[in-house]
């Protein structure tokens, strides 16, 4: 693990400490913030040995219980701060199997955490569909997809 690793999951204990906002003052929003993160950097840590096939499960669970934890930090008062589901579903078409062709749809759900996440950061979702390869491609620094995926 790099040394900027090291030093932002030590800034991430940090938080778990002293958690900030609704999870500073509420007592179960800050049992399951402390939790939620440090169950995350164990699946951090495990990602990290394993091989590639088996990488992405622990990787996925840990930025749900980042977001978990997020939710549970600033999900404004009163309002319910618990994601039921991920809130993102993925269609592959009968007759391909192109994973970058396949289309990602936003559920209409607010409790869906995508959504709960987009609101307790302030963030824009998108609506409708999108391609895991248009996804891909929005993100700056990333490799392009050409030659990852089999496309038919």
């Amino acid at each position: 693990m790099s040394d900027r690793t090291n030093e932002d999951w030590r800034a991430i204990r940090e938080l778990r400490a002293n958690p900030p906002a609704g999870a500073h003052v509420d007592r179960g929003r800050r049992r399951v913030f402390q939790a939620a993160l440090a169950q995350a950097e164990e699946l951090w840590d495990a990602a990290v040995v394993a091989g590639p096939a088996s990488r992405p499960l622990p990787l996925f669970y840990c930025l749900s219980l980042a977001g978990r934890a997020v939710c549970a930090a600033w999900i404004e008062k009163g309002s319910s701060w618990v994601p039921s589901g991920h809130g993102l579903f993925m269609k592959l078409p009968a007759t391909r199997q192109d994973v970058a062709g396949a289309r990602l749809e936003v559920e209409s759900s607010a409790r869906g955490a995508f959504e709960m996440l987009a609101r307790a950061t302030d963030s824009e979702t998108f609506e409708g569909t999108a391609t895991i390869a248009d996804l891909w491609a929005s993100l700056p620094d990333f490799p392009a997809t050409r030659g990852l995926w089999a496309t038919h």
